[in-house]
């Protein structure tokens, strides 16, 4: 799992669009030779991952569009495991 530094660093990368700084941030990282689109895409899916917020997941990777943003995020099994978890959680209330 990555740690919270890599998840912020993901974050500022991706919610600071300028191409030429994302680059040079990937670089800082020593990750330069990652396609720029797909680690913003990543950094989008790790939001809301972390947060089950769509539509902050949106702001982070400046989609006009929700339907947009949700072709990026890949839900995992574990996600829908958990997703049951918690309305069974809320069931038993």
């Amino acid at each position: 799992m990555e740690s919270r530094e890599q998840l912020v660093l993901a974050a500022e990368c991706a919610a600071l669009v300028d191409d030429r700084w994302f680059k040079r941030c990937l670089e800082r990282a020593g990750a330069s030779d990652f396609p720029m689109h797909e680690l913003r895409h990543s950094a989008g899916d790790h939001l809301w991952r972390r947060t089950g917020n769509l539509v902050l997941a949106q702001q982070l990777l400046r989609h006009e569009s929700i339907e947009t943003t949700r072709q990026y995020l890949h839900p995992t099994r574990e996600d829908l495991v958990a997703g049951m978890h918690l309305a069974d959680e809320e069931a038993d209330k």
